[in-house]
């Protein structure tokens, strides 16, 4: 019995999601995709082969979305298929996009970069329309070989995509040709491996590193408090005084800057009297604590980030600026009848700030300050403006369990280091906690679900910034929409079949 062409593509689709972390499997992705591309030339339904293919690879990479959901499971047991079905299928319909758009050529190069441009140019709508959800792009399925990674430095994560598809595409073209012709699609997919892994090779050997004249020492702290009980009253003080108790130990070396994840103090910040200056009693003389609370100003709740000294002074204040549809507002809400169940449901909208994320603190290097799923954004980052020398991402990721969520979250914060040729900071609750360097090296970890602290000096970012930094993703997509409408025109208006 033939298996129908939906069910064959929602299961290439899962098994392209085994190249997301923790799995890593990056062969799979480019094999699926290979099929995916392969089998176009005889879909009769190529937009619904394309929307079964993303469906399948997003469910496979997000399944964990439904996990906040089950913190409160009788209040919220209803939406869980909602957000299991929901986000997938939305993720698919930009891959149905693509599939639709494809067109093919008698000559055997055409196709696969026709295919490659226009899932490239659609994980970039992907990463913007509706505020943007670029977690499931088709780069962050690399994790070795290292040289490969620098890619992003050139052209950002979407340039990493684009190889990906390309590779997946070509090996796709081989497939369809098999004796006829396939090997020169092979041979194309080896040499433009090759060629990105020179190119990688060369600036991991050329590098040069800004000396700072006293490099930063910090310590980041992981709580390891589960959601579950972390906004429990009777337990606030103790959960508080862990966190102190965690910053102040060791008779080692006293750090400059302690860094506390997303949300650590469980108090309403703004409602709190006196809070910065019992924290800042706790610090030593010029120590500086940063740390994520929940603050409210006008009736407006803000996710902040806040850089408290010994004195008590907050140093610096950032608000989060891009807000997690239906976790800090509801889209829409304005316009569609949802509002009032998200509201019966015990949801609030959060306010987004409006500060520019650049910190430039008394003591140490300047940083550019995201909270939690800001990290995903690439073109969020105003490096050509205010290159900071870090970043510093702030996280709860307990909400997630025991899911790849932090694994996939490290890993996004991981190319951001990359594209920006600074090192990464990320602090979670409960992991991943560590920091990338400037090549995206992973320097120091603290594992998932344990609680504890790393102490560590800041790796120096690199004497130049990367091309990406100054330009960002708009010339890669106006590169590859010229590309797309000159073999759109070139194409024929009746497709050619292949011998």
């Amino acid at each position: 019995m033939k298996c129908p062409p939906s069910l064959t593509a929602l299961f290439w689709g899962g098994v392209s999601g085994l190249g997301f972390a923790p799995y890593h499997i990056t062969p799979l992705s480019l094999i699926s995709f290979a099929w995916l591309y392969k089998s176009l030339f005889t879909s009769a339904h190529r937009f619904r082969q394309g929307w079964c293919f993303g469906f399948g690879q997003a469910f496979a990479c997000l399944y964990w979305v439904y996990e906040p959901l089950t913190i409160h499971w009788p209040r919220f047991a209803a939406l869980i298929p909602v957000a299991l079905l929901l986000l997938p299928g939305y993720i698919g319909f930009y891959a149905g996009i693509t599939t639709s758009l494809q067109r093919f050529f008698p000559s055997w190069g055409k196709g696969p970069l026709l295919f490659a441009t226009q899932w490239t140019l659609a994980e970039w709508g992907l990463g913007h329309f509706l505020t943007g959800f670029p977690w499931t792009l088709a780069g962050y399925t690399w994790n070795r070989p290292f040289s490969i990674l620098q890619v992003a430095a050139y052209g950002g994560i979407y340039s990493l995509s684009f190889l990906t598809v390309l590779l997946g595409a070509l090996l796709g073209e081989a497939w369809h040709r098999r004796v006829a012709g396939g090997g020169r699609p092979i041979l194309a997919a080896g040499l433009l491996f090759s060629i990105a892994y020179g190119g990688g090779s060369w600036r991991l050997s050329t590098v040069t590193y800004r000396q700072e004249a006293s490099p930063l020492f910090m310590r980041l702290v992981q709580g390891n408090i589960p959601q579950e009980i972390k906004w429990h009253p009777a337990l606030r003080e103790q959960h508080l005084k862990t966190y102190l108790r965690l910053s102040r130990s060791s008779a080692g070396k006293v750090p400059l800057i302690v860094i506390w994840p997303e949300a650590a103090l469980p108090f309403l910040f703004t409602e709190a009297s006196g809070l910065a200056e019992f924290l800042g009693r706790f610090l030593e003389p010029g120590q500086i604590l940063i740390t994520g609370a929940i603050r409210r100003e006008k009736e407006e709740e803000r996710n902040s980030l806040l850089a408290i000294e010994a004195t008590g002074h907050i140093c610096a204040l950032y608000d989060k600026q891009h807000l997690l549809p239906f976790g800090e507002y509801i889209p829409f809400g304005n316009f569609l009848p949802i509002r009032c169940v998200a509201q019966g449901l015990g949801l609030k909208d959060s306010s987004p700030g409006t500060e520019e994320p650049y910190w430039n603190l008394p003591k140490g290097p300047a940083l550019i300050p995201s909270i939690c799923y800001e990290i995903v954004f690439p073109h969020d980052f105003p490096f050509a403006q205010h290159r900071g020398t870090w970043l510093l991402n702030v996280s709860n990721d307990a909400w997630f369990g025991d899911s790849p969520e932090p694994h996939q979250h490290a890993q996004i914060g991981r190319f951001r280091a990359i594209e920006a040729g600074v090192p990464l900071v990320h602090v979670t609750n409960t992991g991943k906690t560590g920091i990338f360097s400037a090549l995206g090296e992973e320097i120091v970890t603290l594992p998932l679900f344990t609680m504890g602290i790393k102490d560590s000096v800041l790796p120096p970012c690199t004497q130049k910034p990367p091309p990406f930094s100054y330009c960002g993703t708009v010339p890669l997509m106006l590169i590859l929409g010229l590309i797309a409408l000159i073999l759109h025109c070139s194409a024929r208006k009746r497709e050619t079949p292949y011998p």
